[in-house]
C-alpha cells in the first residue's frame, strides 16, 4: 500500500484553511511512448553536444586570432585531445543520469532544466579538476577546460530546448497528452481547468472536472478509469472530503500507476525533494518519487 505520510506527518492538515497557493504533487508517473522516446533521445544528444563543446573549446584556443592574443606554448594533438573528450563526455553522461536529468518529471520548465544542466556540468567540472589534481597531471590549457565547461552548458541546454519545443508542438497536436481528472471546486481549480482546455502544450487533456466530489468518489473514479484511460488525478480542495477518502484515492491511483496530485497547506509543505512548475500563474510543487 502506498502511504501519503511519507511526505509529512499529516498531509491533509487538521481542518486548517488551505492557502490554495501551492499544489502538492504526490506522483507515480506512467510514461507514455513519446516521453520514453524523447528521454531516450536525450542521452545520445547530450553526449554529442558534450563532444562538440570540447571540440569548440579546442578550436577557439588554437584559432590564429586567439593565438595572437595568447601565444600557444604547449602541444596538444587533436587526436589525443579527442580521446580525452570521449572519456570525459561519457563520464559526464553518468553524472547527468545521477543528477536526474533523464527522469521524466511533470511539465518541467525550460528554465529549471537549464539550471539542472548547469549544476550537473559544474559537478562534472569538479570531478575533472579533482582528477587532474589527484593524478598530478597538468593539463595543457586551463582556457580549454573553462571554455569547454561553458560551451557544454550552452550546447546541452540548446539541445534540450529543441527537444522540449518539439515535444510541446506534439502536445498541441494532441500527441502524447496525459489524460487528467480534476477534482474539486474552487477558483484555482477552475483556472487550472480553463488553462488545460486552452493550452494543450502543457501536456494535459482534461477528461473531466468533478466540482463536488462525493464520499463514493473512489468508486466513481474506478468506473471512469474503465471508460477513460487516466494518467493523472489532480485533487484541488482538501476540505471537501475526509482525509481517509483522499488517502484511499491516492493509494488506488498509486497502485494503478496513475499520478496523484493534491493541494496542501503552504506551511505544511516540506522544502526538500520538490520541483516547482506553474499552471496559469499558479505555482505547483511536485514532490519527487522516492524509494
Amino acid at each position: 500500500m502506498i502511504g501519503l505520510d511519507r511526505w509529512s506527518p499529516n498531509p491533509f492538515g487538521d481542518g486548517q484553511n488551505s492557502a490554495y497557493c501551492l499544489l502538492r504533487l504526490f506522483e507515480y508517473k506512467k510514461m507514455k511512448k513519446p516521453e520514453l522516446l524523447f528521454t531516450a533521445l536525450l542521452v545520445p544528444l547530450d553526449w554529442i553536444f558534450l563532444i562538440l563543446a570540447g571540440i569548440f573549446a579546442y578550436a577557439v584556443r588554437f584559432h590564429p586570432k586567439m593565438a595572437e592574443i595568447r601565444p600557444i606554448i604547449f602541444e596538444l594533438p587533436f587526436n589525443e585531445y579527442l580521446e580525452i573528450i570521449l572519456y570525459v563526455a561519457t563520464f559526464w553522461i553518468v553524472i547527468f543520469a545521477l543528477s536526474g536529468l533523464y527522469l521524466i518529471r511533470s511539465r518541467r520548465s525550460i528554465v529549471s532544466e537549464i539550471i539542472s544542466v548547469g549544476l550537473a556540468c559544474s559537478t562534472g567540472l569538479l570531478f575533472v579538476i579533482l582528477y587532474i589534481f589527484w593524478s598530478r597531471e597538468f593539463f595543457s590549457s586551463r582556457f580549454i577546460v573553462i571554455t569547454a565547461y561553458a560551451a557544454a552548458i550552452l550546447f546541452v541546454s540548446y539541445g534540450r530546448i529543441i527537444i522540449r519545443l518539439i515535444q510541446r508542438r506534439l502536445y498541441k497536436r494532441g500527441i502524447g497528452l496525459h489524460n487528467i481528472l480534476l477534482i474539486g471546486n474552487s477558483s484555482i481549480g477552475q483556472r487550472i481547468a480553463d488553462e488545460y482546455k486552452l493550452n494543450t502544450s502543457l501536456g494535459y487533456n482534461l477528461v473531466e472536472h468533478i466540482h463536488e466530489p462525493q464520499r463514493d468518489i473512489l468508486d466513481y473514479v474506478k468506473n471512469m478509469s474503465k471508460r477513460e484511460k487516466l494518467d493523472d488525478i489532480l485533487y484541488i480542495d482538501n476540505q471537501k472530503l475526509p482525509s481517509k477518502r483522499v488517502t484511499e484515492l491516492a493509494n488506488w491511483a498509486g497502485l494503478n500507476n496513475i499520478a496523484f496530485h493534491f493541494s496542501s497547506d503552504y506551511l505544511q509543505l516540506p522544502r526538500a525533494g520538490v520541483d516547482i512548475v506553474s499552471v496559469s500563474g499558479i505555482p505547483i510543487m511536485e514532490f519527487k518519487k522516492t524509494t
